[in-house]
């Protein structure tokens, strides 16, 4: 903070050292400003800077003022228009190219802030930043390969770059990487054993290479430091699993559990742990909450949607079907009241159309709308009376 402080004073007596370019009878009050400096109100020093200064003008110094404490007022509008003038005086001014791209970053406007960045590599091929940058506009329009390009060749540039490093092994593990991912992490950590965020990252590569005993001692590392994320102890619980240590795997898992509902791959280990402790009874509790886990809650929605359109296609066995596979998912009243309609009016089978309406009744379904259809079957059923 103090030193962050120091450089807004050092910006605010370069600014005041040009102030009688313009202005031969009043320059700004030093005192005044620094204190809007040092408490961060830049629009107010935007504002008192412009009371001084010739909008109009090309002095550099004069622009950089202005760009700088418009731009730190997130007045991106304003700052970059100052910014361009600059670069209008100076074309290969890095600093300038920077502050553009990154206000175009910041609007969304990945398209020309990119333009930026590129000539920023062309007028320095080693700047990080820039590739940096410009792996992260390639990831946000899903272009993984592009970004993963700039990434890499930052990474040769510095590999002892932990931002560079972590950025790189991250997206080694998105796209599977894992060998990649854990030789980059390596040489980083060689500099930074101890951050944390690249030590979680090595453990996610050595579990996709499944070297579980090494992700066991590095996810151990991680405890003693005071990381017991979720994403820790999901590594750690299968890593044990695969140690044949079942204890362990079940004491993350149940510590996993109290923080909310098991997945289930972690629901899978839990029953796959206890069967291995021969607790059959907690094993096939877990192995039910796993298929239970395993199925969408909306495979009945689909079977009944699909079963509509076999129905309005006239194809009323394969709807049948569909309705009767709905009702293996979730039993829904309206998928009774359904069959019974199709087997009544279209496939003319009244016995078996009456036991689904029958159903549909047992389910003492709720609503108004389903009001209309009580009324409806119960009619329906004294018309259709003894007819088999």
């Amino acid at each position: 903070m103090i030193r962050y402080k120091l450089l807004l004073i050092a910006k605010v007596f370069c600014l005041l050292s040009i102030t009688t370019s313009y202005c031969q009878d009043q320059k700004p009050n030093e005192k005044h400003l620094i204190v809007l400096y040092q408490s961060q109100k830049f629009g107010d020093a935007a504002d008192y800077l412009a009371k001084f200064y010739n909008q109009d003008t090309a002095d550099i110094k004069i622009l950089e003022g202005l760009a700088f404490s418009n731009k730190m007022a997130s007045n991106y509008v304003e700052a970059e228009k100052y910014y361009k003038k600059w670069l209008e005086k100076d074309r290969r001014s890095i600093g300038v190219l920077s502050n553009l791209a990154s206000i175009n970053f910041q609007r969304g406007d990945y398209r020309e802030a990119k333009g930026y960045y590129l000539q920023i590599l062309a007028l320095d091929s080693a700047h990080l930043s820039s590739y940096r940058a410009l792996s992260a506009i390639a990831q946000t329009n899903g272009e993984l390969e592009v970004s993963h390009n700039y990434l890499s060749s930052a990474n040769r540039i510095n590999p002892k770059n932990i931002d560079i490093a972590y950025d790189l092994a991250v997206l080694n593990l998105s796209l599977k990487q894992y060998s990649s991912a854990d030789s980059i992490l390596s040489i980083a950590l060689i500099n930074d054993p101890k951050n944390i965020l690249l030590l979680k990252a090595k453990a996610q590569a050595l579990y996709g290479l499944q070297k579980f005993k090494s992700t066991i001692e590095l996810g151990e590392i991680l405890l003693e430091a005071g990381d017991s994320s979720d994403m820790v102890l999901n590594l750690l619980a299968p890593s044990y699993y695969f140690d044949k240590n079942y204890v362990k795997c079940k004491d993350l898992l149940n510590t996993l559990e109290s923080r909310g509902e098991l997945k289930e791959a972690q629901l899978y280990y839990m029953a796959m742990s206890n069967a291995k402790l021969q607790l059959t009874k907690q094993a096939l509790n877990y192995f039910e909450k796993t298929l239970e886990a395993a199925i969408s809650p909306n495979v009945a929605n689909y079977y009944f949607e699909k079963a509509t359109l076999h129905e309005k296609a006239g194809q009323y066995h394969y709807a049948s079907r569909d309705y009767r596979n709905s009702l293996q998912f979730k039993v829904l009243p309206i998928t009774f009241y359904s069959l019974g309609l199709l087997y009544d009016y279209k496939l003319k089978q009244v016995k078996t159309a009456k036991k689904y309406y029958q159903r549909y009744l047992r389910e003492n379904p709720k609503g108004q709308e389903n009001k209309l259809y009580i009324k409806f079957v119960k009619q329906r059923m004294l018309e259709l009376g003894n007819k088999l």
